[in-house]
C-alpha cells in the first residue's frame, strides 16, 4: 500500500512518533508513581492511544490485563478503579473502563 501511495508515509511517521511520545511520556510518569496515579498513567496512554477524540474514551480491557501493565495485583487495581471511580473520573464494567473527565485524569496522572 505505502509503495503505491508514498504520500502515507508522513501521516503514519507522525502518528507513530506521537505514540512513541505518549509512550516514553507514560514510562517517565509511571516510573515516580504508585497506587491510583500509576492508573491514571495507564488509562490517559490507553486513551491517547486508542485514536478517539471525542468522548467517551473508552479502554477495551480486563482488569487482569490492566493490572499487568499497571504492575499491580488485580485486588489492587480494583481498589485504584473505585478511588478513580469516586473521584468521578472513570467508570467501570464488565472488560472496559470508561474516562468521563479525561482531562481530570491526565490532571492526576501528572500531579497537578
Amino acid at each position: 500500500v505505502l509503495a503505491r501511495h508514498p504520500q502515507a508515509y508522513l501521516p503514519l511517521y507522525r502518528e507513530l512518533g506521537s505514540r512513541f511520545r505518549a509512550l516514553m511520556e507514560w514510562v517517565e510518569r509511571s516510573a515516580l508513581s504508585r497506587g491510583a496515579l500509576r492508573v491514571a498513567n495507564l488509562l490517559v496512554l490507553l486513551a491517547q492511544m486508542g485514536g478517539a477524540s471525542a468522548p467517551p474514551h473508552r479502554v477495551q480491557m480486563s482488569q487482569a490485563q490492566l493490572a499487568r501493565l499497571s504492575d499491580c495485583s488485580r485486588q489492587s487495581l480494583n481498589v485504584h478503579l473505585r478511588d478513580l471511580r469516586a473521584l468521578g473520573l472513570i467508570e467501570t464494567g464488565y472488560g472496559k473502563v470508561t474516562i468521563i473527565d479525561l482531562a481530570g485524569l491526565k490532571r492526576l496522572s501528572v500531579g497537578s
